[in-house]
């Protein structure tokens, strides 16, 4: 008999999702049956990265994985309500978390 993840069906938000760090999170998460909601600022890297993760091996074992997407800056807290994030991911999983993966550089 499969072993269950402890992740799965949980919600888990994941900003900085579109590559690196975040889209490895990502990766690992999906992988553990978890529902994800990447965020990012560049919506052709947000969508090849949700293109990435469906076409994972989920399927494959009889899962098909909830990935979300979002456009935002996430240092403009005008362009993220992380509470209306956090009920829309409730509505897809038991729980939801956040992963924040993302680096602040400062201007020259």
């Amino acid at each position: 008999m499969p072993r269950t993840s402890p992740l799965a069906g949980e919600h888990v938000l994941i900003t900085g999702g579109s590559s690196g760090i975040g889209l490895a999170l990502a990766i690992s998460l999906v992988r553990r049956n978890a529902n994800v909601t990447l965020v990012a600022r560049d919506a052709s890297r947000l969508k090849a990265a949700a293109a990435t993760l469906r076409e994972l091996d989920c399927r494959k074992r009889g899962v098909d994985p909830w990935v979300c997407t979002r456009v935002a800056d996430v240092t403009d807290a005008k362009q993220v309500n992380w509470g209306k994030e956090l009920e829309r991911g409730r509505e897809r999983g038991k729980r939801s978390r956040f992963l924040f993966s993302l680096f602040l550089s400062q201007p020259d």
